[in-house]
């Protein structure tokens, strides 16, 4: 309603507010992206158990238990608190069952953060050491994992056969090549560079695939 009555005085677009409809396909590719990524850590997703009052005293979930989780992260614990959505970060004395539910999870990650931090970092060292060749570990650095490309996917052949172009050239070349991939949030960037990858990286040597893996993802972020 906002977005329309603004339109009456300037321009405007719902690009935004079709990405937050249910089933949107920037939603799937955020989640995706969360799911490949939360391998490396624990999430712990707190849910509301109680209905909100809504438009005509009729009362609902604000945010029902399918969509205050990530399907498909395996690391996850789902926890419902005994609030509703309104009071989900709201404790109203520090004896309350939600606060002491809470609480006990942040000491719990608190006191194992600097074991973790610890190790996360050995393992950085261990990789920079191994590409500047100064490591003798028989660990090897590996790419990222890719993320899974959307069922909603469009081919984009101009756009993949520019980045062919510019990654993979004929000939020799005196330096590593690089390409950038830019545009609007939800344009499609991650999945156009995922795309292209899983068609690209089985027809060259694999260490160079993943250089290539590595750049697209790491100009991405």
């Amino acid at each position: 309603m906002i977005n329309r009555f603004a339109s009456m005085y300037t321009k405007t677009t719902n690009v935004l507010l079709k990405d937050l409809e249910n089933h949107s396909s920037e939603l799937e590719n955020v989640q995706s992206l969360y799911v490949a990524a939360s391998e490396k850590f624990n999430s712990i997703f707190f849910c509301e158990a109680y209905k909100t009052p809504a438009e005509r005293k009729r009362r609902k979930l604000n945010v029902p238990h399918h969509a205050a989780v990530i399907s498909g992260d395996r690391n996850a614990t789902t926890i419902v608190l005994h609030a509703s959505h309104e009071d989900l970060v709201r404790f109203h004395a520090a004896d309350s069952d939600n606060y002491r539910t809470v609480l006990h999870h942040l000491k719990d990650y608190s006191s194992s953060a600097t074991t973790a931090v610890s190790e996360k970092w050995t393992r950085e060292d261990t990789c920079r050491s191994a590409a500047r060749g100064e490591s003798d570990s028989q660990e090897v650095a590996r790419p990222k994992s890719l993320p899974p490309v959307s069922i909603s996917y469009i081919e984009r052949p101009e756009l993949q056969t520019l980045i062919t172009q510019k990654l993979l050239p004929d000939g020799d070349v005196g330096r590593q090549p690089r390409c950038i991939l830019y545009g609007l949030g939800g344009a499609g960037k991650t999945q156009l560079a995922t795309r292209w990858i899983r068609k690209n990286k089985n027809k060259y040597a694999i260490t160079y695939a993943s250089d290539v893996s590595n750049i697209l993802q790491g100009s991405l972020e």
